[in-house]
């Protein structure tokens, strides 16, 4: 066998086991029935749809290092990502939970600089703020008030889809519903 002669080592295996039963299916058989034909075309459509998801939304929703904390631009802005991350399309509402973990950990950071410059004296901590903040956004797109515990909830489960997706949101396309009921 040389190397520029291809091999098909899925028929090569059966060969060697001469104790298989032929009333179930063959190796051969199950080996290219598990090999999937279109593997890059269907990695290529999933990265252009995370792509056509994140660039825009990820746009939209970056803020400038300038703005205050307490900007009104800033609670409708999670508005809007709170309506994308209760989606029912799985990787839309994904996308837009990594991008809400990345605006609100940006917001501890804008609230934490804030109180060092003065700018802001309050008496809780930047993420307690910042999950009041939260709430008030689910409760404004739910149409009525929302539990603190639910905004730590769906922070919590925000920061683990975050966490899973990294620096780029490339694994959640792939990211299968068993998973999303574990976590």
């Amino acid at each position: 066998m040389s190397i520029a002669q291809p091999t098909n080592y899925a028929t090569t295996s059966s060969n060697m086991f001469s104790c298989e039963t032929e009333s179930g299916p063959s190796i051969a058989t199950l080996a290219e029935s598990l090999v999937l034909d279109d593997v890059k075309t269907l990695f290529r459509y999933h990265i252009e749809k995370l792509y056509d998801l994140w660039v825009p939304m990820a746009q939209k929703s970056t803020l400038p290092f300038v703005m205050a904390s307490d900007d009104p631009r800033i609670v409708q802005e999670l508005h809007n990502l709170v309506k994308e991350a209760e989606s029912t399309d799985s990787s839309n509402s994904r996308v837009a939970s990594v991008q809400l973990t990345r605006l609100m950990s940006h917001l501890e950071s804008r609230v934490k600089y804030d109180r060092r410059s003065r700018k802001v004296i309050l008496k809780r901590r930047a993420d307690s703020i910042v999950t009041d903040m939260f709430a008030g956004a689910l409760g404004s797109s739910a149409g009525g008030p929302v539990a603190r515990r639910r905004a730590f909830w769906d922070r919590r489960l925000h920061k683990r889809r975050a966490l899973i997706a990294g620096p780029a949101p490339v694994l959640l396309v792939f990211y299968t519903e068993k998973a999303e009921r574990i976590m």
